[in-house]
């Protein structure tokens, strides 16, 4: 690879790498430096926050060091250059890097906004149902249509959460959103279906992605959350229903 271009990519990353860095240290810094267990006061060097607070610096100190080197050897030039020729040459942006975006931005509905909010069992069932939906059935209007679909979802939930409404909504009973989010799925099911027969395709492979959806979580969170005794992001209505089940046989 050319030193430039090398130095442009080395750019990007430290940058990347200074800002996990920094939120790293942040939220290292938010948990206790000393604390008291069992009456006895354990002191700053064995407290929990000291290894998240050196690697988070860590990483800031490796980033900046990176990007010194970086733009040294014109890195940020090279950065700024392919900007403006990028901006000068209006270019169609190309199906991969599209197929990249939608999976970085199902990676961030996934992880904050269907985890913190719906049961973890619904939640790994809808991004799997959709990760699985547009690239498993090889068809373009598939990946068009429910890559759009998923989008408007995933931000009509931060809209119900960041006005309050999804929080008002579980005060009221508390499995609203999970039964929510479970329509949702169903939904998606039948629209896919739906896409594939008028792009005309077998709907075969949408009946076989619905199985391995559900059942993958089915499998996977009662291994965790008993037998390994690993707590679950968000005990909803279907785990909360598994615990039940589980004591009611166990005991």
């Amino acid at each position: 690879m050319e030193l430039k271009s090398l130095r442009k990519s080395d750019f990007v990353t430290s940058i990347i790498i200074m800002l996990f860095g920094g939120f790293v240290t942040i939220m290292a810094l938010q948990m206790p430096m000393t604390a008291s267990y069992g009456g006895v006061q354990a002191h700053w060097y064995v407290a929990p926050s000291l290894f998240p607070l050196c690697i988070g610096v860590a990483l800031i100190l490796l980033g900046a060091l990176l990007c010194y080197v970086a733009v040294k050897d014109g890195g940020f030039n090279a950065l700024v250059e392919s900007i403006k020729m990028r901006a000068n040459h209006s270019k169609k942006i190309d199906e991969k890097t599209i197929r990249v975006w939608v999976i970085v931005l199902a990676l961030a509905s996934f992880i904050y906004l269907y985890i913190p909010y719906i049961d973890f069992v619904v939640s790994i069932a809808i991004f799997l149902f959709f990760i699985c939906s547009v690239f498993y059935s090889e068809s373009r209007l598939v990946f068009v249509k429910l890559s759009i679909y998923f989008l408007i979802q995933s931000l009509a939930l931060a809209i119900l959460f960041g006005t309050g409404i999804g929080k008002y909504l579980i005060s009221l009973y508390p499995y609203t959103m999970d039964f929510l989010a479970i329509l949702c799925l169903i939904w998606m099911n039948i629209y896919a279906r739906q896409l594939m027969k008028a792009d005309g395709l077998s709907t075969k492979k949408i009946r076989t992605v619905m199985i391995v959806s559900i059942v993958t979580p089915l499998i996977l969170c009662p291994v965790f959350r008993y037998p390994l005794l690993t707590p679950l992001p968000n005990e909803g209505v279907i785990i909360d229903h598994m615990n039940v089940l589980y004591y009611s046989l166990k005991y």
